[in-house]
This record gives structure tokens, sequence and C-alpha cells, in this order.
């Protein structure tokens, strides 16, 4: 089945007159594959890991079917859009966490080691989410630099591939840069 939806994005891609991605290319097939669900600033930085902004309960829903198992929100309950997340995950039967980021002070080693701690008790496939993912990218570059010893410049680009915006400044001051 795999083969043949890979093979089916090449000829639509053909067919739209783009270039279809190298077959090596995970995350750009991935991103691709849930592209029809319109996801705010989706990205895959690394097999298994997908980092977006809010979901709607359709998009959870529609990523639950395509095999999503573990949802973390960076989002605090207050926020406007969100909450909802935690009996949605249990009535479906997969995994939510919350680990609120408030704001850019939250970027900082003892979250990011957090993160880091979460992701290793989750299986794949995992998504991974705030409201427009620069405290996505923002907290994962801080987690690979902490937890994964990348150095500030690596960690820098991987948060940029998974979402890293406005975020920047404050990460590059976490990563000493």
């Amino acid at each position: 089945m795999k083969l043949w939806s890979s093979i089916l994005l090449f000829a639509c891609l053909a067919c739209a007159g783009q270039t279809p991605p190298e077959a090596s290319s995970a995350t750009s097939i991935e991103v691709m594959r849930i592209g029809d669900l319109q996801l705010s600033n989706p990205s895959v930085p690394r097999t298994g890991l997908l980092c977006t902004g809010q979901l709607s309960k359709e998009q959870f829903d529609a990523l639950v079917r395509a095999g999503y198992r573990n949802f973390i929100c960076l989002r605090l309950l207050s926020e406007p859009g969100t909450g909802w997340e935690t009996a949605h995950a249990g009535a479906l039967g997969v995994q939510f966490t919350r680990l609120p980021i408030a704001n850019a002070d939250a970027i900082n080693e003892a979250n990011a080691i957090e993160l880091g701690r979460i992701l290793a008790q989750t299986s794949e496939p995992t998504v991974l989410y705030c409201k427009g993912s620069s405290r996505v990218g923002a907290l994962y570059g801080a987690m690979l630099y902490f937890v994964d010893d990348s150095d500030a410049q690596e960690a820098l680009q991987g948060a940029r591939e998974a979402g890293l915006g406005g975020l920047e400044p404050r990460l590059r001051v976490v990563l000493e840069l």
C-alpha cells in the first residue's frame, strides 16, 4: 500500500508540473501525504515526528486515522482553541501530553529536558504542536542542544526545520549564539 501511495504521489506531482521529492526524503513525503489536512506550518524534522500549529478536532481525528498515536501540546489550557484534546484523545485511545510553554522564558534547559523525556517515553509516530509552531521549533531546538548533544548551529537548524519563527532570538540566547 505504501508503494502505491508513493507512486500516486509522484504521479500527481508530475501532472502538476512539480518535481517529486527524492525517495530518500521521508520528511518531504510525510508532509505531502498530510498536506490535504491544511495543517498550520507542518514539518517533519525527523522520521515519526510531525510538528505543526494548533489542530482542529477534524485534523486530530484524521491524524489518528493516519496512524499517529501520540500528541504533545505546548499550549496552556487558558489559550483559546485548546483544552478539548485530553478528553478527545482518551476517547480515541491515543496518548496526549500537555507541556505548557507560556512564553519565551519557558524556552529553557529544564523544559527542553522535559520534552526529551516525553519524546523518549512515546512511541512513534508523534505530533508536537502549539498555536503556530514557533514554540515547537524553539523547544525542539533547545532539546536537540541539551538532550541530543547537537552543537548550537545544528540545534538552530533543527529548530528552523521544526517551525521556529518569532522565538529565534530567544533560542539564540539559550544556545549561546
